[in-house]
C-alpha cells in the first residue's frame, strides 16, 4: 500500500520520495554562444536519457528573451511526462526551480548542467544551495564562452560545496 504522504498523484505520474535527483538544465538557448557547443549539448542529451531511464524529473530553465532551447534538448524531452519549464529574468533560476520542484519530486538533490558555467549555472547553484538543496554539477554537460570562464565557474561551484561529476550519469 502506498503511503499517501510519500506519493501523491500528479499530472504525468506520481510525486516520489525516492527520486535519485532532479536534472536541471540551465539556459541551453540559441542566444548563448556557449550553448552552441555540440559536445556539451550531446552530453546534456545523455543526462536527459539517464534521468528518463531512472524516472527522475527534469526542469528546463530558460532566460527570458534569449532564444529557444536547442531542438535536440527539446526533442529528448518531448515524450517525457516528468518535466517542467521555468522562465527567469536574471542569472539565478533557483526561485523558479524551487517553485516547481515540489510538484515533481520530494527529493532535494539537483543535478545541474547548462550554460554559462561561471554565470547562470553558478548563480542557480548558489540560490539552490541557500534553499538547502544538494548540488551536483555535470562538468561535461556545462560550458562557458571560453575555457577559462568555464574553469572559473567550476572552481567557484566546488568552493560552494557542489559535487562536480566528471562523467555523465550512468
Amino acid at each position: 500500500m502506498v503511503d499517501s504522504q510519500l506519493r501523491r498523484l500528479i499530472p504525468g505520474g506520481f510525486l516520489r520520495s525516492r527520486d535519485m535527483y532532479t536534472l536541471v538544465i540551465v539556459d541551453v538557448q540559441t542566444m548563448f554562444p556557449a550553448a552552441a557547443k555540440r559536445k556539451v549539448r550531446r552530453a546534456i542529451v545523455r543526462e536527459i536519457e539517464a534521468a528518463k531511464a531512472a524516472q527522475c524529473p527534469v526542469i528546463v530553465v530558460e532566460f527570458e528573451a534569449s532564444g529557444v532551447t536547442y531542438k535536440n534538448i527539446r526533442d529528448a524531452l518531448s515524450d517525457y511526462p516528468r518535466k517542467a519549464r521555468v522562465l527567469k529574468d536574471k542569472d539565478d533560476g533557483s526561485e523558479g526551480v524551487d517553485a516547481v520542484l515540489p510538484k515533481l519530486s520530494l527529493n532535494r538533490k539537483v543535478r545541474l548542467c547548462g550554460v554559462n558555467t561561471d554565470a547562470c549555472v553558478l548563480a542557480t547553484a548558489q540560490g539552490l544551495k541557500r534553499k538547502r538543496y544538494t548540488i551536483e554539477v555535470v562538468v561535461s554537460a556545462c560550458a562557458a564562452e571560453d575555457e577559462e570562464e568555464h574553469e572559473t565557474g567550476l572552481y567557484l561551484l566546488a568552493e560552494m560545496g557542489a559535487k562536480l561529476l566528471e562523467e555523465e550519469a550512468a
